[in-house]
């Protein structure tokens, strides 16, 4: 699959079958998928964004996104229509303050989505991760993989919902936050890491689970 670089301006993208490597200008994007569409978001420009993807029938997208600068606000919408499948891999180092809003909202039939989140605190962090099943949907599987990692006894607050208005469905959350672990900090400041180092290996390894290709590259 080729892979194109492209920076998006304006509020409305349809994309195709292809691979992208995305930098957005704007704050608000929506985007349309149509076909089998990999998306890289390399997006550390924005303090904002407010993004919402609209998978159109018989589509499936597998969304990266890591960010490591400038993130505030991320407002992330998802509709899915009939025979969709969505991945997003999405992965955070909060060096402000930042609030998350993830909206999955499945409106038909025989979808699949499955989020990924992983929040490294530095500074605190309030995620919503919400999935809505309409009434009279059938076949739908939803799946919430969210992991906050507390660096500097900053807060973290994540809230997984699952609303679900239908009885053919299988919607699971899994939801943990722990803190760096001090016996592998010290292991790791024993071989000569300074802390700083040995915290930096953390997070990679943390982050490594749902995006070794981004870690391989820093």
């Amino acid at each position: 699959m080729q892979v194109n670089n492209i920076i998006i301006d304006n509020d409305l993208t349809s994309l195709n079958s292809n691979e992208y490597n995305i930098i957005y200008q704007n704050k608000t994007t929506i985007i349309n998928i149509m076909g089998k569409v990999y998306i890289n978001d390399f997006s550390n420009n924005l303090n904002q964004q407010n993004l919402t993807i609209n998978l159109k029938e018989n589509s499936s997208l597998i969304y990266n996104k890591y960010s490591n600068q400038n993130l505030e606000d991320y407002q992330l919408t998802i509709n899915s229509s009939d025979n969709t499948e969505f991945k997003l891999n999405f992965s955070v180092i909060a060096k402000k303050p930042l609030n998350i809003n993830i909206n999955n909202l499945i409106k038909g039939n025989n979808n699949a989505s499955t989020i990924r989140l992983r929040i490294i605190g530095e500074q605190d962090v309030n995620a919503i991760v919400s999935a809505q099943v309409l009434k009279n949907t059938k076949n739908n599987t939803i799946l919430e993989d969210l992991k906050g990692l507390n660096v500097y006894a900053k807060k973290i607050a994540i809230h997984p919902e699952l609303l679900i208005a239908s009885e053919d469905v299988v919607a699971n959350h899994l939801m943990t936050i722990s803190n760096i672990d001090n016996n592998e900090l010290f292991s790791l400041m024993s071989k000569g890491l300074s802390k700083t180092q040995a915290i930096n290996l953390l997070q990679k390894g943390f982050i490594y689970a749902i995006q070794p290709d981004i870690i391989k590259n820093k």
